[in-house]
């Protein structure tokens, strides 16, 4: 028992554990006898334990019997919460309350005596003692510089930012920090621009000063006067230090250079930044570098080597320049892969294979030894690593990053999960933080993880929130050392220690139950299975917090999955279960249920009992839980699906206030009226970030479209709206700006995507282009608009100069009836200050897509597009002309139908009236290699194809009519490579095409090597081999296909 509790409150357990037992104690005022007594106790048992320990965060290993007992105090109110909730009203009950059963309570007071015993004996014998945390002490000197590899850019890039930010502001102090993950060689890095050409050019005066751990003022200033004058300094005095340190630096530009900053304490950094001037920095943390002032800008991630160049890196410590047999080399090579990336990996590699066959190259076998040298085992590498996780500021944040050893190497995590994860096994302490919800407490602690460079190749979805992370392998292997045994990913059968071990995921493919799980399952608080264990396994899983089964092949699960009290993260999604047992509904701690893509038919009753529920996942509307309004911590729920026959009411969202992150409502033609929507709360729900609003495509006609939509007002927070099936005929008032002449904000001014798909009854686009951070337009299947105009783009209030200033991709497409787009705004003048300005439109569109637009005449691009990169026009047929704006659009690369001189694809298709391509648009694409035309019933030749001269290779025509024949000008297109003629056979109308240019103009294209011609039949007649009035022409050309 005592060792249980010396393990239960070491390390950064002791201040988790003890936020729970002030809670708990705090809270109870009619414990049973003597047990108010025994809490107190052992809040100050613990408190000792926490000093004692508090330099010795890594030793984090529990056994988690405190928290267990403590967790059953909470389970017990909990279930009382969800048998008396109707008649409570949302009040707590106490957990002593009479209705609580005697037994426990006296069985409850016995578990806290048992323990202040043990920790009172364990603390009578036991010594204060600490671990150290080491420093690596860097210097500026540097070997070879050749045989640094990679960095050529990197190098560069710091160069001209120092040498620009010297230049332009020489008397404002810039820092510019190298920030990266340990090991990635950033020292090595400031070595080089130390010692360049240039910057020992432009600087009089470097110093360089190894900051490390201790951010001491005082110390540092010394060192700087030790690195200008080289020898000792026998002053201590800091204005004495100072002014020698101004006195060697003069009048001649210098640069500071600080290695390996860990301070996050801005007084410090502005006690020091007074005397500098430029600054260098090195640090792992992002945040250490915002807080010595470096912007963005200034900042520079230097990027992983490459497996090539780790390989250059050993190859070269080891052999020089002699050379290295081939099947040597492929070995090297898969040592290389060792690295990472990261040229620290190379150095431990580089010494085992000097001290291991410097001595004999060609030992195959030692290589292959190398090879499966474990890196992890390197106390040297892991030392380097451990100082980012000594450093980590707070006993939970380790405890978070130890716990994401749990998952395989190189694999993506979901922050979301990872958080919920961390929540489920209590590592994120929300007393500490007052009333900030725990995902904003594990959100900080990932961002700060991310900061120190733990995690890394972060993906974000349009809105900029981070979706999945990855951690680096050796990373990985600092998170399984600092765990202590206590996370085991399982791949085999065999037996280890197991005393430790509370975490662990089963990759194991054998047919039988992993015999070691038989002997951890009563401690587990984590499991994450790929094989079905619940067939065969009869072990106690008394502990677990978190159970996690995605992907695994299991039909059913026990009937007491009830009886796991303290489970608070369950997930199924993948499985083939068709049922949960009725005990489900028990789980009072339940948070997180995950239920993606699974086989479940329907949920179980009592679903209303999960009170601590917040957050579940599902794809399916059979799996929305009944009664979801009585779920009221729910902060996640993906979808919520209107059913007034189940007296599924979408006012139940309006007790639902602590939702966040993204929803979808469906089937809104069965909401009642405004008052109903009105009820749901939405604009209350500040923390939710994307909306779908969707009312079913099969139905005849609207119902109260315009008013229900009116009383869903969301948030002003509010970044991604998509509205689908409405059938109102105009959008709602909070779509749109105010009225005119009103001071008050657009109201949806945060919106980043918005989606107007098939709201097939409206008349009028809402005044759209003053939504300053709107990125992403769609606007589908409004069938009834009939004209776009300056009221889509400003309605005169305020002062703003620009529409859709922020828009980057616009989408129009499947609009039947428009048929005038009024995109010119000269006209719109405002004045500012007595001054008449343009209003500027779409000065960030880079992408834009007009699609189906059959009456639309008006040039959907009458203005320049500076940024415009992407142009798609198909299937408006009465575009007759192509205005300037696309000719000024310097940047585009391709279109679908600036100087151009990016442009590499052209592909024109269904624009039948367009007659032509101008001589000025085709001149600017000097860049232009596949040129694409397709049904153009009004396009009468390429007479302007000549512009194309230097760089078109491919040239695809698809038939139309008033193409006779192949223009002359086709020989000045030296570059052609490969000519396709297709559908010239009346399908189109357009049988025409009967000839080639002359066979003078056909020779003269001498890179031609592929022509290809199908369904032209007086052309293929024409160049029938040998006899064809035409095969003379074609004759000299490699690949030929006729059919």
């Amino acid at each position: 028992m005592e060792q249980k509790v010396v393990e239960a409150v070491l390390g950064p357990a002791v201040q988790l554990t003890l936020s729970k037992v002030i809670s708990l104690a705090v809270k109870q005022a009619s414990l049973a006898c003597g047990f108010k007594n025994d809490m107190k106790k052992l809040r100050v048992l613990l408190t000792l334990f926490q000093a004692v320990l508090q330099d010795a965060g890594e030793k984090h290993v529990r056994d988690g019997s405190i928290d267990d007992v403590l967790d059953e105090f909470t389970y017990q109110k909990l279930g009382m919460k969800a048998k008396f909730q109707d008649q409570i009203s949302r009040k707590l009950c106490n957990l002593f309350t009479p209705s609580i059963p005697l037994p426990y309570r006296l069985n409850m007071t016995k578990k806290i005596k048992n323990i202040n015993l043990s920790l009172s004996h364990i603390m009578s014998s036991w010594g204060n003692g600490c671990l150290p945390r080491g420093n690596l002490e860097t210097h500026s000197l540097i070997g070879d510089p050749f045989h640094v590899v990679g960095r050529g850019y990197d190098v560069s890039k710091i160069i001209n930012l120092l040498i620009k930010s010297s230049t332009q502001q020489p008397q404002i102090i810039s820092v510019i920090s190298i920030v990266g993950m340990a090991g990635l060689g950033k020292t090595t890095l400031a070595k080089l621009v130390r010692n360049s050409e240039p910057i020992q050019h432009h600087f009089g005066k470097i110093m360089w000063v190894c900051v490390s751990n201790d951010f001491d003022v005082d110390r540092i200033l010394v060192e700087m006067l030790e690195s200008l004058t080289k020898t000792p300094c026998a002053f201590r005095n800091k204005d004495t230090v100072l002014r020698r340190i101004q006195e060697e630096l003069g009048e001649e530009r210098y640069l500071l250079i600080f290695d390996d900053v860990w301070n996050e304490n801005v007084e410090k950094w502005e006690d020091l930044k007074g005397c500098l001037s430029k600054i260098l920095v090195t640090t792992r943390s992002d945040n250490v570098a915002s807080v010595m002032g470096t912007h963005t800008e200034h900042k520079h991630h230097p990027k992983k080597l490459v497996d090539d160049e780790c390989w250059s890196i050993i190859k070269q410590k080891v052999f020089g320049s002699s050379s290295i047999l081939e099947e040597m080399e492929v070995i090297g090579k898969d040592i290389a892969k060792k690295c990472k990336g990261l040229p620290l990996v190379a150095r431990p590699l580089v010494a085992r294979v000097i001290g291991g066959t410097m001595s004999n190259k060609k030992d195959k076998e030692e290589w292959l030894s190398i090879k499966h040298y474990s890196l992890e085992r390197n106390n040297g590498i892991l030392h380097v690593l451990k100082l980012s996780f000594n450093r980590l500021p707070s006993p939970s944040l380790k405890r978070c990053f130890a716990y994401c050893s749990n998952f395989s190497r190189d694999v993506y995590i979901e922050r979301e999960q990872l958080i919920q994860l961390w929540m489920a096994n209590g590592y994120l302490d929300p007393s500490k933080e007052g009333n900030i919800a725990m995902e904003d407490i594990g959100n900080m602690h990932f961002k700060a993880l991310l900061s120190n460079s733990l995690f890394q190749d972060v993906e974000r979805d349009a809105y900029g929130n981070i979706e999945v992370c990855k951690i680096h392998d050796l990373v990985h292997d600092l998170a399984v050392f600092v765990s202590k045994e206590k996370t085991k990913v399982l791949y085999n059968d065999s037996m280890i220690d197991t005393s430790r071990i509370r975490h662990m995921s089963v990759v194991f493919y054998g047919e039988s139950v992993p015999t070691i799980l038989e002997h951890v399952a009563h401690k587990l608080h984590s499991l994450f299975l790929n094989v079905d264990i619940f067939c065969k396994f009869l072990g106690n899983l008394k502990s677990l917090s978190t159970l996690k089964l995605t992907g695994v092949r299991i039909k059913k699960l026990p009937g007491s999955l009830g009886k796991l009290k303290h489970l608070r993260f369950f997930d199924i999604s993948g499985t083939n279960i068709t049922k949960l047992p009725e005990s489900f509904s028990q789980l009072y701690n339940l948070q997180a249920l995950r239920l993606l893509k699974c086989s479940l038919e329907h949920l179980p009753k009592g679903m209303r009992n999960l009170v601590s529920l917040r957050h579940i996942y599902f794809d399916l509307e059979k799996l929305m839980p009944v009664d979801i309004g009585r779920l009221t911590c729910l902060q996640t729920l993906p979808f919520f699906f209107v059913d007034k026959e189940k007296e599924c009411l979408v006012s139940e969202l309006g007790c639902l206030s602590q939702l966040r992150g993204k929803l979808k409502i469906c089937n809104l033609e069965d909401v009642k009226d405004n008052a109903e929507a009105s009820r749901a709360n939405m604009e209350a729900k500040t923390k939710l970030y994307k909306l779908k609003l969707k009312w079913s495509y099969k139905r005849e006609r609207p119902i109260n479209d315009k008013e229900v939509l009116e009383g869903l007002k969301p948030c002003s927070n509010l970044k991604g709206l998509t509205i689908v099936n409405y059938w109102g005929d105009d959008l709602p008032s909070w779509l749109s700006s105010s009225v005119h002449g009103s001071n008050l904000p657009f109201p949806l001014n945060n919106l980043v995507k918005l989606k107007l798909i098939n709201c097939r009854e409206c008349l009028n686009l809402p005044c759209l282009g003053q939504l300053c951070n709107l990125t992403v337009l769609e606007i589908d299947e409004m069938k009834k608009v009939k004209r776009i105009g300056h009221e889509f783009y400003f309605n005169g209030q305020g002062d703003a100069t620009t529409s859709f200033p922020a828009l980057r991709r616009f989408i129009l497409v499947e609009m039947e009836s428009l048929e005038e787009w009024v995109d010119d705004l000269e006209s719109v003048i405002i004045e500012q200050e007595g001054v008449e300005i343009c209003v500027a439109t779409f000065p960030c569109l880079e992408e834009l897509i007009v699609s189906g637009c059959p009456k639309l005449k008006s040039d959907p691009i009458q203005r320049k597009l500076p940024s415009l990169q992407v142009l798609q026009v198909s299937y408006c047929s009465e575009i007759s002309t192509l205005g300037d704006g696309l000719s000024a659009s310097s940047r585009l690369k391709e279109v679908h139908i600036q100087e151009l001189r990016s442009l590499i694809f052209l592909s024109i298709t269904s624009c039948q009236k367009l007659t032509c391509l101008p001589g000025k648009i085709l001149g600017c694409l000097t860049s232009l290699e596949t040129l694409h035309i397709e049904q153009l019933e009004e396009f009468e030749g390429l007479n302007s194809i000549h512009h194309l001269h230097a760089s078109l290779e491919y040239l695809e025509l698809y038939g139309w009519k008033n193409l006779k024949s192949i223009p002359s000008q086709l020989q000045h297109i030296a570059s052609l490579k490969s000519l396709e003629l297709w559908n010239f056979n009346g399908l189109w109308n357009c049988n025409n095409l009967m000839q080639f240019p002359s066979l003078d103009a056909m020779k003269r294209l001498s890179k031609l090597q592929r022509l290809e011609i199908n369904k032209c039949p007086h052309l293929k007649e024409n160049c029938t081999k040998e006899s064809g009035s035409e095969w003379p022409k074609i004759a000299h050309i490699p690949n030929i296909r006729i059919q």
